[in-house]
């Protein structure tokens, strides 16, 4: 056997790249909206792809660049929250209170005029001693007349001076009287305008209220004629209401008593007990506190950080000048029985597309050519091992093995059906084997016997090429010994077509039909039950 091996020339070398253009920059703005702060750039090649392109083979690397970018971005976050508000208000209580003021406690600040004794001197009236605090006035200066007697006015006396402000423009009720004693002829004696002579005494009151400037708020004015004999209490209230007053608001108090129509002695009116009283609202204040929870949003800045990653594809190509590859051929030439000559060639090459071409061709004049073409992928490097050399005489005692096998298998044939001829028909008994054997080895020139022995060649060449190959582990030739497999064999006898039959037959089971058992709900009931018992027992302890 002959092998031409094909060299590999490279003659010419080139390539072509493309750089990777960075897409952001230190300072520019982000993917996010931040400021970059750093860029990395990292590549790495994924991918290798090479393909032979008639005399060149192409190679197409494909990097992968990572373009990483790092960015801060400050961001307003409006967050809500409850917040504990505490709301102090200040509420106001009052508390009715009321002042007492002794008028005629100190009577030195009090002034008089006329015909009036104070704090001392003999009081005709009730016919005693006058203390301090009392005031007895005295005898008019005409009969029939209320002319003369006396007058007792105090200094301005304060009214808010236990007070406050806001307590004095709520206002205040003011409550004044006293004790007026009265002689018993006031009893008798007729009113002024109806007499000449001695008449009923009279007293009068007066009591101005003024701001701390001096003016006048109100004043009050009462007149009394005393009809009785002896003490009798008098009193008198008013009313401020709310105001705008300052601090400092007065009362001024005027008495006036006199013993009317008589002209001698104190047997006037007798003042004792007198007092004021201020009543007024005590305002205590109260502090109270209210915790309210409210939801408020704040705003807070945040920076934030952004790590944004970019993958890009460049591929770089590769072109190489390799030339044509040249054939793998084996020839084998097989010599039958007729001493006729068959040539046979196998031929391995790798086409412009990588893959892998076998073809197997046997020559025979007047015999069309056989031809068998296997391709497979294609791999980086094809390494042709020696393969053992096939021989003429291995081929030909592989077909003549064949051949004695087959002319075995006639001969047992030939036998039996020459026994069962000779029980069929005696005409035949005595006729000996070796001319049938004899018959049988005269070889067959025939069209039949030519299509035979074309299809032994080609079995025996295949069983010796997948004898020859099978040693070997380069994939290439793995192929071809499974594609000389498909030459030699011969699976159309292992089909078997399998034969439908039927199963059963259908029929009708005899019954009438169905009732209702009553008695079966309690088998059905039990059952139940003592499935339920089964059921719980692997819940219970052992």
């Amino acid at each position: 056997m002959k092998k031409l091996l094909a060299l590999v020339l490279a003659c010419c070398f080139s390539s072509s790249s493309n750089a990777y253009d960075q897409q952001y920059f230190v300072g520019d703005v982000g993917p996010n909206g931040g400021t970059i702060t750093n860029v990395t750039i990292e590549s790495i090649l994924s991918d290798t792809e090479t393909s032979l392109q008639g005399d060149y083979l192409e190679t197409v690397d494909t990097y992968t660049y990572t373009e990483t970018v790092y960015e801060t971005r400050n961001d307003t976050v409006i967050t809500t929250e409850l917040v504990e508000v505490i709301t102090t208000t200040q509420s106001e209580e009052y508390t009715e209170t009321t002042n007492e003021i002794d008028l005629f406690e100190t009577m030195d600040d009090w002034s008089s005029s006329g015909n009036v004794l104070v704090d001392s001197g003999f009081c005709d009236t009730d016919g005693s001693s006058l203390s301090t605090g009392e005031v007895c006035f005295g005898a008019a200066t005409q009969r029939g007349t209320t002319q003369g007697g006396g007058v007792i006015y105090s200094s301005d006396i304060p009214l808010d001076s236990d007070m406050t402000k806001a307590e004095l423009n709520r206002g205040f009720d003011l409550e004044y009287g006293m004790t007026v004693t009265s002689h018993e002829s006031n009893i008798t004696v007729p009113l002024c305008n109806a007499t000449n002579g001695d008449c009923k005494d009279v007293f009068e009151l007066e009591v101005k209220i003024s701001k701390s400037t001096g003016e006048l708020i109100n004043s009050y004015f009462h007149s009394v004629t005393l009809d009785y004999s002896g003490a009798r209490d008098f009193s008198w209230t008013q009313s401020i209401g709310q105001n705008d007053y300052d601090l400092g608001v007065t009362a001024y108090f005027e008495l006036f008593g006199v013993d009317a129509g008589f002209t001698n002695d104190y047997y006037g009116p007798k003042i004792t007990d007198p007092y004021l009283h201020v009543t007024y609202d005590v305002i205590t204040y109260v502090t109270n506190q209210i915790v309210d929870l409210v939801e408020t949003q704040i705003e807070t800045i945040i920076e934030r950080e952004f790590e944004t990653t970019y993958k890009t594809d460049e591929l770089v190509y590769t072109s190489e000048y390799v030339g044509s590859p040249e054939p793998i051929i084996y020839e084998v030439e097989v010599i039958d029985d007729f001493g006729e000559v068959a040539s046979f060639e196998i031929e391995i090459i790798e086409t412009d597309t990588g893959e892998v071409e076998v073809s197997l061709a046997v020559f025979e004049e007047g015999v069309e050519e056989i031809e068998v073409i296997a391709e497979f992928e294609a791999f980086e490097e094809i390494e042709v091992e020696v393969v053992e050399e096939v021989s003429v005489e291995t081929v030909e005692e592989a077909v003549d093995e064949q051949d004695n096998t087959n002319d075995t298998n006639e001969t047992q044939e030939v036998v039996e059906e020459k026994g069962s001829s000779e029980e069929e028909s005696g005409d035949n008994v005595g006729e000996p084997v070796e001319d049938i054997e004899s018959e049988r080895e005269q070889p067959d020139r025939s069209e039949g016997s030519s299509e035979q022995r074309r299809e032994k060649i080609k079995e025996a060449v295949s069983v010796k090429v997948m004898t020859a190959l099978a040693s070997s582990y380069n994939i290439a030739l793995q192929n071809l010994a499974i594609a000389s497999m498909n030459i030699g064999a011969d699976i159309s006898t292992y089909t078997f077509n399998l034969q439908d039959s039927v199963f059963y037959d259908d029929f009708q089971l005899v019954g009438g039909e169905t009732y209702d058992n009553p008695l079966s709900r309690y088998f059905s009931a039990a059952s139940d039950s003592k499935m339920d018992e089964m059921i719980m027992m692997q819940w219970k302890d052992d």
